[in-house]
Protein backbone atom coordinates (compact mmCIF):
# COMPACT_ATOMS: atom_id res chain seq x y z
CA UNK A 1 0.00 0.00 0.00
CA UNK A 2 1.32 3.60 -0.82
CA UNK A 3 1.91 6.22 1.27
CA UNK A 4 -1.23 8.30 0.09
CA UNK A 5 -3.37 5.25 -0.27
CA UNK A 6 -2.06 4.76 3.65
CA UNK A 7 -2.74 8.25 4.80
CA UNK A 8 -6.07 8.39 2.70
CA UNK A 9 -7.43 5.21 4.56
CA UNK A 10 -6.32 6.27 8.02
CA UNK A 11 -8.33 9.70 7.64
CA UNK A 12 -11.36 7.90 6.66
CA UNK A 13 -11.16 5.71 9.48
CA UNK A 14 -11.02 8.32 11.72
CA UNK A 15 -13.19 10.14 10.10
CA UNK A 16 -15.89 7.70 10.61
CA UNK A 17 -14.78 6.75 14.22
CA UNK A 18 -16.21 10.64 14.82
CA UNK A 19 -19.42 9.72 12.82
CA UNK A 20 -19.78 6.70 15.08
CA UNK A 21 -19.06 8.51 18.37
CA UNK A 22 -21.88 11.46 17.35
CA UNK A 23 -24.55 9.19 16.61
CA UNK A 24 -23.76 5.97 18.21
CA UNK A 25 -26.84 7.42 21.53
CA UNK A 26 -28.88 7.81 19.12
CA UNK A 27 -28.58 4.81 16.62
CA UNK A 28 -28.73 2.46 19.77
CA UNK A 29 -31.88 4.32 21.28
CA UNK A 30 -34.12 4.39 18.17
CA UNK A 31 -32.36 0.29 17.24
CA UNK A 32 -33.96 -0.16 20.88
CA UNK A 33 -37.62 1.17 20.02
CA UNK A 34 -37.74 -0.70 16.57
CA UNK A 35 -37.04 -3.80 18.96
CA UNK A 36 -39.88 -2.56 21.47
CA UNK A 37 -37.16 -2.87 24.35
CA UNK A 38 -37.39 -0.60 27.30
CA UNK A 39 -34.43 2.67 27.37
CA UNK A 40 -32.56 3.46 30.23
CA UNK A 41 -30.45 6.43 31.41
CA UNK A 42 -27.60 5.59 29.43
CA UNK A 43 -29.82 6.20 25.93
CA UNK A 44 -30.10 9.65 26.75
CA UNK A 45 -26.79 10.96 27.11
CA UNK A 46 -26.19 13.86 24.42
CA UNK A 47 -29.16 13.69 22.98
CA UNK A 48 -30.42 16.81 21.55
CA UNK A 49 -33.88 18.09 21.55
CA UNK A 50 -34.68 17.12 18.46
CA UNK A 51 -33.33 13.87 18.07
CA UNK A 52 -35.17 13.21 21.40
CA UNK A 53 -38.51 14.25 19.68
CA UNK A 54 -37.80 12.25 16.64
CA UNK A 55 -37.07 9.03 19.22
CA UNK A 56 -40.10 9.92 20.65
CA UNK A 57 -42.36 9.99 17.21
CA UNK A 58 -40.25 6.92 16.14
CA UNK A 59 -42.51 4.82 18.61
CA UNK A 60 -45.59 5.31 16.71
CA UNK A 61 -43.76 5.14 13.28
CA UNK A 62 -43.16 2.20 13.97
CA UNK A 63 -46.69 1.01 13.74
CA UNK A 64 -46.77 3.47 10.58
CA UNK A 65 -48.78 6.45 11.96
CA UNK A 66 -48.57 9.36 9.57
CA UNK A 67 -47.94 13.21 11.26
CA UNK A 68 -49.61 16.21 10.31
CA UNK A 69 -46.19 17.65 11.05
CA UNK A 70 -44.24 17.98 7.44
CA UNK A 71 -40.71 17.66 8.81
CA UNK A 72 -41.53 14.54 10.66
CA UNK A 73 -43.29 12.85 8.50
CA UNK A 74 -40.61 13.89 5.71
CA UNK A 75 -37.72 12.23 8.22
CA UNK A 76 -39.65 8.91 8.79
CA UNK A 77 -40.59 8.28 4.61
CA UNK A 78 -36.37 8.48 4.40
CA UNK A 79 -36.56 5.04 7.17
CA UNK A 80 -36.45 2.21 4.94
CA UNK A 81 -38.46 0.58 7.61
CA UNK A 82 -41.19 2.96 7.73
CA UNK A 83 -44.59 2.08 6.13
CA UNK A 84 -47.18 4.37 6.48
CA UNK A 85 -50.54 2.61 7.43
CA UNK A 86 -54.23 3.64 7.47
CA UNK A 87 -55.20 0.96 10.05
CA UNK A 88 -52.72 2.85 12.54
CA UNK A 89 -54.39 2.98 16.39
CA UNK A 90 -52.80 3.89 19.54
CA UNK A 91 -53.73 0.71 21.25
CA UNK A 92 -50.87 -0.79 19.23
CA UNK A 93 -48.45 0.27 21.35
CA UNK A 94 -47.50 -2.08 23.94
CA UNK A 95 -46.67 -1.41 28.21
CA UNK A 96 -42.55 -0.71 26.72
CA UNK A 97 -43.68 1.47 24.60
CA UNK A 98 -45.52 3.64 26.43
CA UNK A 99 -43.14 3.78 29.02
CA UNK A 100 -40.66 4.85 26.11
CA UNK A 101 -42.86 7.45 24.95
CA UNK A 102 -42.68 8.85 28.92
CA UNK A 103 -39.02 8.51 29.72
CA UNK A 104 -38.75 10.90 26.19
CA UNK A 105 -41.27 12.87 27.00
CA UNK A 106 -39.50 14.15 30.47
CA UNK A 107 -35.80 14.34 28.20
CA UNK A 108 -37.42 16.99 26.00
CA UNK A 109 -39.11 18.69 29.03
CA UNK A 110 -35.73 18.33 30.90
CA UNK A 111 -33.80 19.63 27.83
CA UNK A 112 -36.46 22.16 27.16
CA UNK A 113 -36.25 23.71 30.98
CA UNK A 114 -32.41 24.77 30.62
CA UNK A 115 -31.62 28.52 30.24
CA UNK A 116 -31.40 29.67 26.47
CA UNK A 117 -28.05 30.78 26.13
CA UNK A 118 -27.97 30.35 22.53
CA UNK A 119 -29.83 31.83 19.98
CA UNK A 120 -30.43 28.53 18.07
CA UNK A 121 -31.67 27.13 21.56
CA UNK A 122 -33.74 29.72 22.23
CA UNK A 123 -35.87 29.18 18.62
CA UNK A 124 -35.98 25.73 19.55
CA UNK A 125 -37.97 26.78 22.90
CA UNK A 126 -40.01 29.53 21.11
CA UNK A 127 -41.32 26.60 18.20
CA UNK A 128 -41.69 24.12 20.89
CA UNK A 129 -44.04 26.20 23.27
CA UNK A 130 -46.06 27.75 20.23
CA UNK A 131 -46.75 23.81 18.64
CA UNK A 132 -47.56 22.48 22.59
CA UNK A 133 -48.99 25.45 23.58
CA UNK A 134 -47.15 26.05 26.74
CA UNK A 135 -47.27 29.41 28.00
CA UNK A 136 -45.22 28.78 31.03
CA UNK A 137 -42.15 27.74 28.44
CA UNK A 138 -43.09 30.78 26.16
CA UNK A 139 -43.17 33.29 29.17
CA UNK A 140 -39.56 32.37 29.99
CA UNK A 141 -38.52 33.94 26.83
CA UNK A 142 -40.04 36.93 27.60
CA UNK A 143 -38.09 39.26 29.51
CA UNK A 144 -38.88 40.75 33.23
CA UNK A 145 -37.28 43.65 32.62
CA UNK A 146 -38.44 45.62 29.29
CA UNK A 147 -41.08 45.43 27.22
CA UNK A 148 -41.73 43.44 24.19
CA UNK A 149 -43.37 44.41 20.60
CA UNK A 150 -45.90 42.91 18.26
CA UNK A 151 -46.45 43.85 15.12
CA UNK A 152 -49.34 42.50 13.44
CA UNK A 153 -49.34 43.53 9.59
CA UNK A 154 -52.35 41.33 9.05
CA UNK A 155 -55.00 43.03 10.58
CA UNK A 156 -56.59 45.87 8.87
CA UNK A 157 -55.75 48.48 10.04
CA UNK A 158 -52.40 47.08 11.51
CA UNK A 159 -51.83 46.75 15.22
CA UNK A 160 -48.23 47.12 17.26
CA UNK A 161 -48.53 46.31 20.54
CA UNK A 162 -45.89 46.46 23.52
CA UNK A 163 -46.77 43.87 26.35
CA UNK A 164 -44.59 43.22 29.63
CA UNK A 165 -44.04 39.89 30.72
CA UNK A 166 -46.64 40.72 33.44
CA UNK A 167 -49.37 41.80 30.96
CA UNK A 168 -48.80 38.72 28.58
CA UNK A 169 -49.34 36.23 31.63
CA UNK A 170 -52.45 38.47 32.80
CA UNK A 171 -53.76 37.60 28.72
CA UNK A 172 -52.51 33.92 28.67
CA UNK A 173 -54.38 33.38 32.12
CA UNK A 174 -57.49 34.97 30.12
CA UNK A 175 -56.79 33.33 26.76
CA UNK A 176 -57.23 36.75 25.64
CA UNK A 177 -55.84 38.54 22.32
CA UNK A 178 -52.50 37.42 22.38
CA UNK A 179 -52.81 34.19 23.86
CA UNK A 180 -55.09 33.72 20.39
CA UNK A 181 -52.38 34.80 18.28
CA UNK A 182 -49.58 32.85 19.18
CA UNK A 183 -51.57 29.96 20.08
CA UNK A 184 -55.00 29.29 18.29
CA UNK A 185 -55.44 29.28 14.53
CA UNK A 186 -57.95 32.37 14.10
CA UNK A 187 -58.87 32.54 10.54
CA UNK A 188 -57.18 35.55 9.38
CA UNK A 189 -53.35 34.59 11.12
CA UNK A 190 -53.76 30.50 9.88
CA UNK A 191 -50.41 31.13 7.90
CA UNK A 192 -48.58 31.87 11.12
CA UNK A 193 -49.70 29.28 13.53
CA UNK A 194 -50.10 26.37 11.07
CA UNK A 195 -46.32 27.15 10.38
CA UNK A 196 -45.81 25.87 13.29
CA UNK A 197 -47.70 23.22 13.90
CA UNK A 198 -46.36 21.77 10.15
CA UNK A 199 -42.62 22.03 11.68
CA UNK A 200 -41.73 24.65 9.13
CA UNK A 201 -38.24 25.46 8.54
CA UNK A 202 -36.48 28.25 10.23
CA UNK A 203 -33.38 30.61 8.75
CA UNK A 204 -31.70 33.28 10.51
CA UNK A 205 -32.54 36.23 8.37
CA UNK A 206 -29.87 38.73 10.05
CA UNK A 207 -27.86 38.34 13.25
CA UNK A 208 -30.51 37.83 15.56
CA UNK A 209 -33.25 37.45 13.26
CA UNK A 210 -35.30 34.76 12.13
CA UNK A 211 -37.41 33.87 9.36
CA UNK A 212 -39.30 31.16 7.76
CA UNK A 213 -37.74 29.17 4.95
CA UNK A 214 -41.21 28.94 3.11
CA UNK A 215 -42.09 32.73 3.36
CA UNK A 216 -41.41 35.99 4.95
CA UNK A 217 -44.40 36.55 6.30
CA UNK A 218 -42.70 36.58 9.79
CA UNK A 219 -39.65 37.41 11.83
CA UNK A 220 -38.61 36.96 15.11
CA UNK A 221 -36.19 39.55 16.71
CA UNK A 222 -33.94 38.31 19.42
CA UNK A 223 -31.64 40.51 21.98
CA UNK A 224 -29.40 39.25 24.67
CA UNK A 225 -30.14 40.07 28.28
CA UNK A 226 -27.36 38.77 30.62
CA UNK A 227 -26.80 35.41 29.31
CA UNK A 228 -30.09 34.58 27.87
CA UNK A 229 -31.51 34.98 24.66
CA UNK A 230 -35.00 36.72 25.00
CA UNK A 231 -37.60 37.73 22.65
CA UNK A 232 -37.29 41.57 21.62
CA UNK A 233 -40.01 41.72 18.75
CA UNK A 234 -42.66 39.20 16.41
CA UNK A 235 -43.38 40.78 13.46
CA UNK A 236 -46.21 39.14 11.30
CA UNK A 237 -46.14 40.08 8.15
CA UNK A 238 -48.67 39.23 4.83
CA UNK A 239 -46.71 36.41 2.43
Amino acid sequence: MSIVKLFATIFLLSSCHWILAQTDTFIRAEAKLLSGNLLDKSDSVGISFDEAEKLRNTVFARYGRTFKRKDLQSYFEKKFWYKARKEYADNLLTPNDKANIEFLKGLEENILSQPAENIDFAMKKFIASVRRKDTKRFLSLISQQNSCKLVNNIAKPPIVEAFTHNSLEKDFAQKGSLYNFFFEPLEELDDFTDYFTDGGTWKRSGTNTFSPESFEGVKVLWQKEGRIWVIKEIEHISS
